[in-house]
């Protein structure tokens, strides 16, 4: 097929016989093509695909919301003085380290596997860390020592440091939920990280770091006993977090 207007060819200067018919040939083909398309929308068929495909998306929509739903992220309750908490924000894995009691012997974290473990880092010339204390003391008083442990490792360090340390816990404040750990050679503080005083940490069950608070706080309120509680309830919060 060749169009003509008239009798003469449509290519002037610079427009060749072979230009023109391959130009033909491309509109030939689009003609043919939308002769064909339209023939998909008489019957239905563009119509129909479009449904389909809304369909489709729609249903996985609700797949995925349903998912959701039937498998919330619970979130914990960051409420009062838990507002400074600061959470994980990937996967933690398992730590392991040790401090040593009043009569030198090793305690290490995973001797508490099992149980969410708060664990508070005080010294004898921190004002703020020993207001804190009969908090701490209280809070152990009122969760069950079979799912929780509330620890307050001093971090003093010299032998008249450490003797002052143990008279404030267990004579001046008279604590009885509490015992005397200490860490004399700040090695739990080095690891992990520690850049004030008082900081307290959280571990679940399985001895995964949950976050941590740098700041005193009065534990055995309403907020922060709620929030330690929320991980005892919720014992794979941290398997719900994204790799790092």
């Amino acid at each position: 097929m060749i169009l003509k207007f008239g009798n003469k060819m449509p290519y002037g200067r610079g427009y060749t016989k072979s230009k023109f018919v391959t130009n033909s040939f491309k509109i030939i083909i689009c003609y043919e093509t939308m002769i064909i398309f339209k023939k998909y929308i008489d019957n239905g068929f563009y119509m129909k695909t479009m449904i389909n495909f809304i369909f489709i998306f729609l249903l996985l929509i609700k797949i995925t919301t349903a998912s959701s739903i039937a498998n919330p992220i619970a979130q914990p309750p960051l409420n009062g003085e838990m507002k400074k908490f600061q959470l994980a924000k990937n996967k933690t894995s398992i730590v392991e380290f040790s401090w040593v009691d009043g009569s030198e012997n090793q305690i290490k974290l995973s001797d508490f596997r099992g149980k969410v473990v708060l664990l508070n880092l005080w010294a004898s010339w921190c004002a703020p860390c020993i207001r804190e204390l009969p908090s701490l003391d209280r809070l152990a008083k009122d969760l069950d020592p079979k799912q929780f442990a509330i620890i307050v490792l001093s971090v003093d360090r010299g032998k008249n440091s450490i003797k002052k340390a143990d008279f404030i816990l267990n004579k001046k404040l008279a604590l009885k939920n509490l015992k005397f750990y200490k860490d004399p050679k700040k090695l739990v503080g080095k690891l992990l990280g520690i850049r004030a005083l008082p900081t307290t940490f959280l571990f679940d069950a399985a001895g995964r770091s949950i976050g941590k608070i740098e700041a005193a706080v009065e534990w055995d309120e309403k907020d922060p006993t709620k929030f330690i509680k929320f991980f005892r309830a919720t014992p794979n919060f941290i398997d719900k977090l994204p790799e790092r």
